[in-house]
């Protein structure tokens, strides 16, 4: 996973959820339809955060 990460294998999931348990042939047969879904996207929730 990891070097296809470094290959660019999945530069179209940049910006959403990749894991190490993922199948890497699954998951590049399944790009489009994850960004046309926005889904595994990572941005902020709105759980209020304690201030440190």
């Amino acid at each position: 996973m990891i070097a296809d990460i470094a290959a660019g294998r999945f530069d179209t999931l940049a910006g959403h959820l990749l894991r190490g348990v993922d199948d890497g042939d699954a998951l590049a047969q399944e790009m489009d339809a994850i960004v046309a879904a926005d889904g595994r996207a990572l941005r902020p929730s709105d759980v209020e955060q304690a201030r440190l």
